[in-house]
């Protein structure tokens, strides 16, 4: 015979506080969009200062000139004293098991202006980040809209360099809500400009020529 009996109103109250107790912990434990250390290879963890954050990491094989490597980006603690900016786009070569970076951009992560970007937990950003053999593209997600940087790996220069820029806004017109888009390629409308040398203040002049409503 039963010691206790739980009436069916009881227990549905029980199992739920339950599921609410494990829900709770569950989100303390694996916060969301985090990633587990595991997904960085430890020789890149290696190269991170104290306070760095791994927003994404995509890798590649082969990569560019190398048979291996890939792409990261790391919020650092404190922003660069140049730029303001906290975050940085690392090209990375492999091998075997140990990453080295070979080639960095400062600029083309806002971590400055944008709050997701500045607040983003571990790994957050992945999936902003496009790697293949020879493309790296990264879209800066704003609220109203967005800029994507794709660079190209030139096999004859022997340097990836900016190919595609596309920078959308969404503004409130008088009466209705207007879209604009800039796009740009190279080389009909972008000089040559490596991943080490670019600079927004690059391009702002360009995207304003090209801009136009789309909506």
């Amino acid at each position: 015979m039963p010691l206790f009996v739980v009436s069916r109103p009881l227990h549905r109250t029980v199992l739920l506080s339950l599921a609410t107790s494990c829900a709770l912990v569950a989100g303390l434990a694996f916060p969301a969009h985090a990633a587990p250390p595991s997904n960085v290879p430890a020789s890149i963890q290696s190269l991170m200062e104290a306070g760095d954050t791994v927003l994404a990491f995509q890798p590649a094989k082969p990569f560019g000139a190398d048979s291996a490597g890939g792409a990261l980006v790391v919020r650092h603690a404190q922003p660069d004293p140049k730029t303001q900016n906290a975050c940085e786009l690392w090209l990375m070569s492999a091998t075997g098991a140990t990453y080295a970076v070979s080639a960095k951009n400062g600029e083309v992560v806002d971590c400055r202006y944008n709050e997701s970007a500045k607040q983003a937990a571990p790994m957050a950003l992945s999936h902003n980040l496009t790697v293949s053999p020879t493309s790296v593209t990264y879209f800066n997600e704003l609220p109203r809209g967005g800029t994507t940087y794709a660079f190209a790996w030139d096999a004859q220069k022997h340097v990836w360099h900016l190919q595609h820029v596309e920078a959308t806004s969404v503004e409130n017109g008088e009466s209705e809500v207007i879209v604009t888009k800039s796009v740009l390629d190279y080389p009909a409308t972008l000089p040559l400009l490596t991943i080490d040398a670019f600079s927004p203040k690059a391009i702002r002049e360009a995207l304003h020529i090209h801009r136009s409503i789309v909506h």
